[in-house]
């Protein structure tokens, strides 16, 4: 037989998370917005050249932190521009510019949420027009 009391802790509510998802990019991406190949950026003498992604975080998307990254000694890009949108997404864009050491350098891009959820990483191959 017990004695005593039971005790019956308050149920506490979790939050369900959902990893963010990055919905489309430009150059195109293989598995992003319907994307089948992978589009290189080519960068042509004098020009800027602007990569584009979308992301979408159902949970908070001002929760989100993202990396550009450039392999080799170019390393981790400033954040370049976020743009908000309508409901839970985020347009983000990076500057790249004309110079003949990007050729056949990897632009990677990462996000990931206050939950520590990722999405997959997208990577382009970087072209310098004159170096094929």
């Amino acid at each position: 037989m017990l004695d005593g009391c039971l005790f019956w802790p308050s149920i506490e509510e979790t939050t369900l998370n959902t990893p963010p998802v990055v919905t489309t990019a430009f150059p195109c991406s293989i598995g992003v917005g319907g994307c089948e190949e992978d589009e290189p950026i080519v960068l042509a003498e004098g020009q800027e050249f602007t990569v584009i992604v979308t992301v979408q975080d159902i949970n908070d998307i001002e929760d989100v932190d993202y990396l550009w990254f450039i392999n080799g000694p170019f390393g981790i890009q400033p954040n370049g521009e976020v743009i908000p949108t309508i409901g839970n997404s985020v347009v983000l864009t990076l500057p790249i510019y004309y110079e003949t050491a990007l050729h056949n350098r990897g632009l990677t891009f990462t996000v990931e949420d206050s939950f520590l959820a990722q999405a997959p990483q997208i990577s382009w191959n970087i072209i310098v027009e004159g170096m094929e």
